[in-house]
């Protein structure tokens, strides 16, 4: 059966409206239930593929969850739905890097963290660019079978001691709608998964 434009087109919105709905419908568990909504994360980052290795353009973000440690975690989410320090992530098309979208209200805090660090760049009147990091393509460390984009902070310019023990994977699970997971590899060696965080093309 041949479908017209106007129906391709309303398929395509309806399972673009799908993708939306279900992230919704995750946020919602997580307040009603945090056990169950980090397993429906956790489910929903399985069933996404691996964006392209060439991702490019702007992308608006926001913290899913963090998974810190009783006490901890809520009190992260707290701080990140009252101040949202954290924007996005730029990343570079052919070039394999990227940068990170931070508010102007959050530079006295890097500087007072990481006093020595100084790349940062301009971005919006109300965010500015910093902790750069390089992409690839590889399995995820919870599922080897399941391929996804890796961004690693492990690079020169980040603090040593902090932002470059970070390793973050994302998949793509609609167009322009991405979930990712935040690793974190202690200064003993062990890795451990400490947030989601959604990404969406602006």
């Amino acid at each position: 059966m041949k479908m017209g434009s106007n129906t391709m087109a309303t398929t395509a919105q309806a399972s673009h409206s799908a993708a939306h709905s279900e992230l919704a419908q995750v946020r919602q568990l997580m307040r009603q239930d945090r056990r169950r909504g980090l397993a429906a994360l956790r489910q929903l980052f399985e069933t996404g593929a691996a964006p392209p290795a060439a991702l490019r353009g702007r992308f608006a973000g926001q913290f899913e969850a963090f998974e810190l440690g009783p006490g901890l975690s809520q009190l992260g989410e707290f701080v990140d739905r009252t101040w949202h320090p954290w924007q996005g992530k730029i990343f570079g098309g052919a070039e394999p890097i990227g940068y990170n979208r931070l508010r102007h209200n959050t530079f006295p805090l890097v500087r007072l963290l990481a006093p020595t660090y100084n790349v940062f760049g301009a971005d919006t009147v109300a965010t500015y660019r910093a902790f750069p990091f390089r992409t690839s393509l590889g399995p995820s460390r919870d599922n080897p079978a399941l391929p996804v984009l890796k961004i690693d902070y492990n690079l020169p310019a980040n603090p040593g001691w902090s932002v470059r023990r970070i390793l973050d994977e994302l998949v793509q699970i609609d167009d322009g709608l991405f979930l990712g997971k935040a690793y974190v590899r202690w200064w003993w060696g062990r890795w451990q998964r400490w947030a989601f965080f959604s990404l969406h093309a602006t």
